[in-house]
């Protein structure tokens, strides 16, 4: 796995993993590209290029992606003897990962992760009309849960009254 590798370190890997590409990673070209998206939600730089406005985004994160993910990349750079020695490290060394148990506090549970949409901390009608998701969405208010969620999260979550949102307020 290259170290600035996003669909990498996406996920936990059980097994033993080897990180290559940090000698000169500095100066690299993975580096270079990967900068311009370090930071960004990853939902946005998913979507990139489908939402208004991030075109430059689409093109800044295939650019990373094909420094750090793409297979040609990959067997380029594990065909040089800088990054992969001759009796199967690399040059970022290996490490061993055991399974997380079943109901571990690091895995996420179902409410974790539809309940986290960035609107879901606004405890009021009107602080909820006024702020977005963090993927740029309304927020809208359920007066009946009291509990505010974006858009996107209210077309499949109920409300025991209505969503409301902005100068519904």
């Amino acid at each position: 796995v290259h170290p600035l590798d996003v669909y990498g370190y996406f996920d936990y890997d059980v097994g033993k993993v080897c990180s290559y590409g940090t000698t000169g990673l500095a100066e690299s070209k993975a580096r270079q590209y990967c900068e311009e998206v370090f930071g960004y939600p990853a939902l946005l730089l998913s979507l990139a290029g489908t939402v208004p406005g991030t075109s430059d985004l689409k093109n800044a994160f295939a650019r990373c992606r094909y420094s750090t993910h793409a297979v040609l990349e990959m067997s380029a750079r594990l065909m040089d003897d800088t990054f992969l020695f001759e009796d199967g490290t690399t040059d970022g060394g290996c490490s061993t990962s055991s399974a997380i148990p079943k109901g571990d506090a690091k895995c996420p549970s179902e409410v974790d992760v539809w309940n986290t949409d960035g609107c879901d901390d606004e405890l009021s009608c009107k602080s909820c009309a006024i702020s977005t998701s963090n993927f740029g969405l309304p927020c809208e208010w359920c007066a009946g849960d009291g509990t505010c969620r974006s858009t996107a999260t209210t077309w499949y979550k109920s409300c025991s009254t209505s969503w409301v949102r902005g100068s519904q307020c």
